[in-house]
């Protein structure tokens, strides 16, 4: 309790929270609080501009844009929140071995800084027009496109770790490696490894529409804001409340989770904050 009024202490990082939690409600909910089907067409009504009957208006196939956002809403933390995952599991998991074994060092982290010479969103560019469209690709792709920085986190965190007096201590009391491991250097690094995931996770909601944006993301038909915004393009200046509201969406989701990452930097993580944000 006393470590969450630390982390809501300023009134920025409450707000974080609060739009984070309404995107939350919005995508756990949204098959119960969209007014509309988002896939359903009705030519009749295509292109109205934001009224009572369609609160963000409709787009070019009448479908009503404020269902579609809230179903792109669920797409977008599901497959933000799989590619942290993605990355994180994977990123510890190379980053522990290169940090604690000398012999692994140089060829895990070899490969790392080849992956890490390609900008992010060409890295997974690269691997969605290898892999193709999909849910679970788009997952991969990102999830791949950021493992290296929360590796590159991980190895640095193991290297000094690994020198300090109670791992001494487990090695002469007869500790084996999977033990020191799992039981002293992994607990000492949670703390970052959540600070690192919850900017990676922002970081992944911005790759995952531009993805869609350029069309190597999810399938056209199913609600993403990315994908909306893709679909939206053409209509900027006739019908701009097709990007708008979608585009609204992207940058306060993604803003807030930068401010709780922020929060949860400074508070559970002071020792290592110059390493996190590398």
């Amino acid at each position: 309790m006393d470590t969450l009024k630390k982390l809501f202490r300023r009134k920025i990082t409450l707000v974080g929270a609060v739009v984070l939690g309404i995107v939350a409600i919005m995508a756990i909910f949204s098959p119960f609080l969209t007014p509309y089907n988002p896939y359903e067409m009705n030519m009749q009504d295509r292109l109205q501009s934001p009224n009572l009957s369609h609160f963000f208006g409709t787009d070019n196939f009448g479908r009503d844009i404020f269902s579609r956002v809230m179903y792109g809403a669920q797409l977008s933390l599901l497959s933000g929140f799989s590619s942290v995952v993605f990355a994180s599991v994977f990123g510890v998991l190379l980053g522990i071995l290169a940090g604690y074994f000398e012999r692994l060092e140089g060829i895990i982290m070899r490969l790392v800084d080849v992956f890490m010479a390609f900008p992010p969103l060409l890295l997974a560019l690269i691997l969605m027009s290898i892999m193709g469209r999909g849910l679970l690709n788009v997952v991969m792709a990102v999830g791949v496109a950021y493992l290296t920085r929360i590796a590159r986190v991980t190895f640095g965190l193991t290297l000094k770790i690994k020198e300090d007096p109670y791992i001494e201590a487990a090695r002469a009391m007869g500790a084996n490696n999977a033990r020191i491991l799992f039981k002293h250097v992994l607990p000492n690094l949670i703390s970052p490894i959540i600070v690192q995931a919850s900017f990676t996770f922002a970081f992944s909601l911005l790759q995952i529409a531009a993805l869609d944006f350029l069309g190597l993301g999810l399938p056209p038909e199913i609600p993403s804001w990315g994908g909306m915004l893709n679909q939206g393009r053409t209509y900027i200046t006739r019908a701009p409340w097709l990007l708008v509201f979608p585009g609204i969406f992207i940058v306060i989701t993604v803003l807030s989770f930068n401010l709780l990452g922020d929060a949860l930097r400074d508070e559970l993580d002071p020792r290592f904050q110059e390493e996190v944000t590398a």
